[in-house]
């Protein structure tokens, strides 16, 4: 059996952006580019919450701290502990400081190996991968809307604004799923809050991931969303691979 996880010849770089967008004058977002340990996030603070924009950055600081490791299953015991720490950080700055009131933050996190990757998310925030043209989410959306189309409801969206059902900071028990991805050397991945993907559809996602750069990409990303008008703020993170002795 051939190891997925073992080195190989290329590693993976990204680009990101993130912007308040054409509507908010804060920005509760916060993105992490670890190419250092090969780890990759988007968090995106609760609006209509307390401090959303402190539980974003409190997630993301955690994992700033994050040990590398250089197996699979080192990396996500470190990545599991900096998720559970930032979870107690944030309810703990709740409890103390705001009589505790509910601050949290949706958030996407990606870990990569060799061939196989690592996703941990909890909330709307998504990971999404392009490979040979064809555009896949490797996430699924904690929401109220996700539940209604699960149920085969036509229009989920017809039951108004869309209700996140889980994210860091509001439980004890940080209820996040985990699963596993595979990834080719030829594949490009994008971490984005939902800022971005409400805006622009899967066409505009493909076009800018088959542009030539992560910072293309991230650049159209965001322009294309302003000028659209985009009403939430716009994150993302764009990564892809690149030999080991590339600067």
């Amino acid at each position: 059996m051939s190891d997925h996880t073992r080195p190989q010849p290329f590693c993976w770089r990204a680009h990101s952006i993130s912007h308040p967008g054409s509507v908010r004058a804060a920005n509760e977002d916060a993105v992490l580019c670890r190419d250092d340990v090969q780890l990759w996030a988007v968090a995106d603070g609760m609006g209509g919450h307390n401090r959303g924009d402190l539980a974003s950055n409190t997630l993301v600081r955690h994992l700033e701290r994050t040990d590398a490791r250089p197996s699979l299953a080192d990396a996500v015991d470190a990545l599991e502990d900096s998720l559970l720490n930032a979870n107690r950080a944030v309810l703990n700055y709740a409890q103390t400081h705001l009589h505790g009131a509910i601050m949290g933050s949706t958030f996407v996190a990606a870990l990569i190996r060799g061939n196989l990757g690592f996703v941990a998310w909890a909330g709307d925030s998504r990971l999404y991968r392009l490979r040979r043209g064809e555009l896949r989410a490797l996430t699924r959306d904690h929401s109220r809307v996700q539940e209604l189309a699960d149920q085969g409801r036509e229009d989920p969206y017809s039951v108004g604004a869309n209700v996140i059902t889980r994210a860091l900071g509001v439980d004890e028990f940080l209820p996040m799923d985990m699963t596993l991805f595979s990834a080719q050397h030829s594949d490009t991945f994008l971490l984005c809050s939902d800022g971005l993907y409400n805006v622009l559809d899967e066409q505009a996602l493909i076009k800018g991931l088959s542009l030539e750069s992560n910072q293309l990409a991230c650049q159209y990303f965001l322009d294309t969303a302003l000028q659209i008008g985009a009403n939430d703020n716009v994150s993302a993170v764009v990564l892809r691979a690149v030999p080991w002795s590339a600067p």
